[in-house]
C-alpha cells in the first residue's frame, strides 16, 4: 500500500500491474477501495489504482469541505506523486461524480472514463431516497447500514469480509456527506465539454438509475452498455463482464491512439 500526503493526511492507495495504461478507481461513500478486489484481474492489461479517498478505509480524514473538491486534489495529488501522463478513470456509483468533476477541471490528465451505474445530477423520486436513506442510516445505524452494503456487494464470505473492515473504518461525517455532495451534484451543463471516450454500464434492472443515461448523449465519444439481468453492483456482482468491457475499452482507446 502506498501514501501520498494531501493537506497534511495521508491518502492511502494500492498499486496493481507493472505495464500498460493507468486505470484509476474511485469508490461510492463509505466503501473503500476494496471495492474493486474483483478487478483485480485487469492488472494483465493495465496498472490499477485502488484509491481509499479522505475518511475512507486506510485513508485519514480531512476537514474541509466540498468533499468532491478535496477528492478529485487527492487523484491529482496521486498521478503527480506516480508521474502518470495520462490516465483513464473508473468511477463507480457516487464515485462517478468524483471521476465528471475530474475530467472537467483536468481534461489534459484523462484518456477515457468509465462510469458504472453513473449520473451527472440525481433525476428521480428513488434514486433521491436512496441517498436520503444512506445519509440517515450513517447517522442513526452505521452497523446495519454496513451489513448491508457488504452483503449486497459480495456474495462471497471473504470479500464480503474485506469490504465490512473498509467500510467500518470510514468516517461517520465524511460518509454522510460525501452521500450529500452526490445527492445535489449537477454537471448536466457541462456534460458536452467531456470529449474524451466515455463508456457507461448500468445494470438494466436498475432502472431508477439507468435513466439519467439520456443525459450524456450530448457526450461525442460515448457508448452504453445495459447488462441484462443485473442491479446497480456491477463491479461486485457483476464483475466478469465489467471486466470484459473494461478490457475492451481501454484496448480500443489506445488503439485508437497509436494509430
Amino acid at each position: 500500500m502506498e501514501m501520498v500526503k494531501v493537506r497534511d493526511a495521508q491518502i492511502a492507495y494500492e498499486k496493481r500491474g507493472s505495464s500498460g495504461p493507468t486505470l484509476l478507481f474511485v469508490h461510492p461513500p463509505g466503501l473503500g477501495r476494496k471495492t474493486f478486489l474483483r478487478q483485480l484481474p485487469l492488472q494483465s492489461v493495465a496498472q490499477l489504482y485502488l484509491i481509499d479517498l479522505s475518511g475512507h478505509g486506510d485513508s485519514e480524514t480531512i476537514n474541509c469541505y466540498p468533499l468532491l473538491d478535496l477528492f478529485i486534489e487527492q487523484l491529482h495529488a496521486i498521478i503527480q506523486a506516480e508521474q502518470l501522463k495520462e490516465v483513464v478513470l473508473f468511477g463507480y456509483s457516487a464515485g462517478g461524480c468524483v471521476v465528471q468533476k475530474f475530467v472537467l477541471t483536468y481534461p489534459h490528465l484523462v484518456k477515457g472514463i468509465i462510469l458504472s451505474g453513473g449520473y451527472p445530477i440525481v433525476r428521480t423520486k428513488m434514486f433521491r431516497l436512496e441517498h436520503q436513506i444512506g445519509m440517515y442510516m450513517v447517522r442513526h445505524h452505521p452497523h446495519a447500514l454496513t451489513s448491508l452494503l457488504a452483503k449486497s456487494h459480495f456474495k462471497d464470505r471473504w470479500l464480503e469480509e474485506q469490504l465490512r473492515q473498509q467500510i467500518e473504518a470510514a468516517d461517520r461525517k465524511t460518509w454522510e456527506n460525501y452521500y450529500k455532495e452526490a445527492l445535489h451534484f449537477n454537471c448536466v451543463s457541462e456534460l458536452s465539454s467531456i470529449t474524451c471516450p466515455l463508456m457507461l454500464l448500468y445494470g438494466k434492472n436498475a432502472t431508477w438509475i439507468n435513466k439519467h443515461a439520456s443525459y450524456y448523449h450530448v457526450c461525442p465519444q460515448k457508448e452504453i452498455y445495459y447488462i441484462k439481468g443485473a442491479n446497480h453492483q456491477l463491479p461486485t456482482r457483476w464483475a466478469k463482464v465489467v471486466n470484459q468491457l473494461t478490457s475492451e475499452f481501454i484496448t480500443r482507446i489506445y488503439d485508437k491512439y497509436i494509430m
